[in-house]
């Protein structure tokens, strides 16, 4: 199994993957490989292990390339945060929104070439929900929770959630197909 983690350098990729490596196995299948793709070179410890490779730079300008690397999943975490988003609107534009799009493009181009799509996983954020003191979020949020995004943080979140494809989404357009 070949794995890819956006925004592997960070915190959390980087947890993720230690996580990964030491487990050996996901959904019962081994890790062969995990490609950390970040603007930042991951920590050394990370770079021993030799299942481990690291694609270091903008990640928009590396989507393409990504793509045509046939990974079986994609844990989805690089994105620029609420306070850089609203200070830079651009900037957000470019690493949340532009960025989830192209990775998504570049797995979904590689359908016509016999190439295998993987499974996505996609990090979002509360800020998809709020904060507004005029609509208080519930003690929980589930599936059924209106989103109510007042950031561009939050709506780009919001977008990429939209355009990420689904399981009920892929079924639900499969039976409108056939009818």
């Amino acid at each position: 199994m070949k794995l890819l983690i956006t925004g592997g350098a960070g915190f959390v990729g980087a947890r993720l993957a230690r996580t990964l490596l030491a487990r050996g196995t996901l959904a019962g299948k081994k890790i062969e490989h995990i490609v950390l793709a970040d603007q930042f070179a991951p920590p050394a410890d990370l770079l021993a292990d030799s299942r481990v490779s690291a694609r270091t730079g903008a990640l928009l300008a590396q989507c393409a390339a990504l793509g045509e690397e046939g990974f079986d999943g994609v844990f989805h975490l690089a994105s620029a945060v609420s306070g850089e988003c609203e200070a830079d609107f651009e900037l957000g534009l470019r690493s949340n929104l532009d960025s989830t799009r192209a990775l998504l493009d570049a797995f979904r181009l590689q359908l016509p070439k016999g190439g295998k799509v993987p499974r996505f996983v996609f990090s979002s954020s509360i800020a998809v929900f709020g904060p507004d003191a005029a609509v208080p979020m519930p003690k929980v949020v589930t599936d059924t929770t209106l989103p109510a995004p007042q950031t561009s943080y939050g709506t780009q979140k919001l977008i990429c959630e939209h355009r990420c494809p689904t399981t009920r989404a892929r079924a639900t357009s499969t039976a409108a197909a056939r009818a």
